[in-house]
């Protein structure tokens, strides 16, 4: 709770910890911070995230990354490469958050099948991210 009751809690900012918090100087508001935590199993992988979290939805163990890009992007290529890695010495399920428009759609649950592509809202090019 403590790591996202900043964008959850109405009351956080003018908390102790609130007044306390400093924010660096590309920090995103607190609106921007809220939309981009909406986020949704890609539905080809809603069997993989049911395989290896349970009805509280944690897993014990898992990697996680994050990128921006098209399908046949330089960013999406190096996730992919993340991806192949896990597989290959992992047994743990790999999250990757995808704040764009499309994925690729050869990665499917059959070639990946520790993979939970989680989708997020794109970020704004002001983001500087």
């Amino acid at each position: 709770w403590q790591a996202v009751e900043p964008y959850c809690s109405e009351e956080w900012a003018s908390s102790a910890a609130g007044q306390q918090a400093k924010a660096g100087s590309k920090a995103m508001n607190v609106e921007t911070m809220r939309g981009l935590m909406r986020s949704w199993i890609d539905p080809r992988f809603t069997d993989v995230y049911d395989k290896y979290f349970d009805k509280t939805g944690w897993t014990p163990r898992a990697f996680v990354n994050y990128f921006a890009g098209p399908p046949t992007g330089r960013h999406t290529a190096m996730t992919e490469q993340l991806v192949r890695s896990v597989h290959e010495f992992s047994k743990y399920p790999i999250l990757v958050y995808h704040f764009g428009m499309t994925t690729p759609s050869w990665w499917t649950k059959e070639k990946y099948p520790q993979l939970v592509l989680v989708h997020a809202p794109p970020m704004a090019a002001s983001a500087h991210r």
